[in-house]
């Protein structure tokens, strides 16, 4: 379930399920995802996984999108890609999209 273009988040604390981050020259963010569970009217209950982006440096939360994945190993590949890429926040949309029609 992808959110609707636009919307963000504050920030929620959760459980982070991915920490790691590969490091190699400057990394500007650190993403991560985190399982939490989401109601749908349709749906029903289910678990669903969201993107965190923070700054390396302070660890404030940049961005949150919630409900992107629902499978578990394409979200820790996405957060995986992402911290080895570091792309910019402004294409985070475009390339959850693009991941999405892999």
């Amino acid at each position: 379930m992808y959110p609707q273009r636009g919307y963000f988040y504050l920030y929620i604390p959760v459980h982070f399920l991915h920490t790691t981050t590969k490091y190699r020259g400057d990394i500007l963010f650190i993403f991560k995802c985190a399982k939490e569970n989401f109601t749908n009217t349709e749906a029903g209950a289910y678990e669903s996984y969201s993107i965190w982006v923070m700054d390396s440096k302070t660890e404030e939360t940049l961005c949150y999108i919630p409900d992107v994945f629902t499978n578990t190993c394409k979200a820790h590949k996405f957060v995986e890609l992402c911290n080895t890429h570091q792309p910019a926040l402004i294409h985070l949309e475009d390339i959850i999209e693009s991941f999405y029609n892999k």
